[in-house]
């Protein structure tokens, strides 16, 4: 081994001996945030570089250790599937972080594809993050830097989606949003496929109880068929959903 290759070896371990220490004592409460920056994809289907991206780390979700995320980035995030969380977790013995990426699968459940990304470098304000798929055919890599958070996201203080009523219903039903703070969203209408049906509202939300209607027709104005449906809450990052069933 000549030495160069042992000079390339040692910066190697001091940078990984140094991202050790970076990342040691790391909670996963500390990833979250809204980061911006860039992603590069290499795969046989698509290819680009540089391409910007934004990822929104928040609290949130029914699973213990996980947190919930939204993004620009198709690789790691369904828009289709929105109204769904879509998790986030750190692996701290391996140094990763899981993102679970959802899906319909063909007999019509919802599923969760997880993407393992490697920390390849953590300042506590950005992060390297690098996943390859198990074929090697794929390889991902997000750079990010963590914006400047509002009082509101630092404070989201209460938000509560409120069961409809009534439910089930025909012709129509009431949807009850509170909010603590000054917020901004929207409140949307899902069928189970994940399509998007309609947005009851789209703006900020005041301090309080605020109330929608829907009356069982589409973004066209078009009634809708009987079934389940999804009503989903997403304000300043949080993602809030609930089912009710339309009867005819």
């Amino acid at each position: 081994m000549n030495m160069q290759s042992i000079f390339h070896r040692y910066l190697a371990f001091i940078a990984a001996l140094s991202l050790m220490t970076a990342l040691s004592g790391q909670s996963i409460m500390e990833f979250i945030g809204e980061w911006t920056g860039t992603e590069s994809l290499f795969s046989q289907v698509e290819t680009y570089d540089s391409k910007d991206i934004l990822v929104n780390i928040a609290d949130g979700g029914d699973r213990e250790g996980f947190l919930i995320y939204e993004s620009s980035s198709t690789v790691i995030y369904n828009e289709e599937l929105s109204w769904a969380y879509h998790y986030f977790s750190y692996d701290k013995d391996e140094i990763q972080v899981l993102f679970l990426r959802r899906f319909i699968t063909p007999i019509g459940v919802l599923g969760s594809q997880e993407l393992r990304y490697s920390i390849l470098e953590w300042t506590g304000n950005s992060m390297v993050l690098n996943h390859v798929s198990h074929d090697g055919d794929l390889t991902h890599k997000m750079t990010l830097n963590r914006a400047a958070l509002d009082v509101d996201h630092m404070q989201p203080g209460l938000l509560s989606l409120k069961a409809n009523y009534p439910n089930p219903f025909n012709p129509v039903t009431t949807i009850t949003v509170e909010s603590e703070n000054e917020s901004f969203g929207d409140l949307s209408i899902f069928n189970l496929q994940g399509q998007w049906v309609r947005t009851l509202y789209s703006g900020s939300f005041h301090p309080g109880q605020s109330t929608y209607r829907w009356h069982g027709i589409d973004h066209r104005g078009n009634p809708v068929s009987s079934g389940t449906y999804l009503y989903r809450l997403r304000v300043n990052g949080r993602v809030i959903s609930r089912k009710m069933v339309l009867f005819k």
